[in-house]
């Protein structure tokens, strides 16, 4: 067995819309979440269900008070900046 280590870079943004395809095809309505870094590690999310795209999701975490800066798909190494 390999060890990953999953811990993001220290430049990785606070809020991003994640994209999780393997997740959708157990639970279709659970395409995208918000992840939510944490000040003393780690992270928390946010279910945005039922988003299609990710301007879908970001409108959705808008409207839950959070601003999200990017969105990436779970196997991408870098996220994608919202313009």
């Amino acid at each position: 067995m390999d060890i990953i280590d999953a811990t993001p870079p220290s430049d990785f943004p606070q809020l991003v819309i994640i994209m999780d395809k393997e997740l959708a095809k157990r639970h279709p309505a659970k395409l995208f979440y918000l992840r939510v870094a944490r000040p003393e590690g780690g992270a928390n999310h946010v279910d945005l269900d039922h988003a299609v795209t990710p301007v879908d999701a970001r409108q959705m975490a808008l409207a839950k008070g959070y601003e999200p800066t990017h969105w990436m798909e779970v196997q991408d190494m870098a996220p994608h900046r919202f313009y």
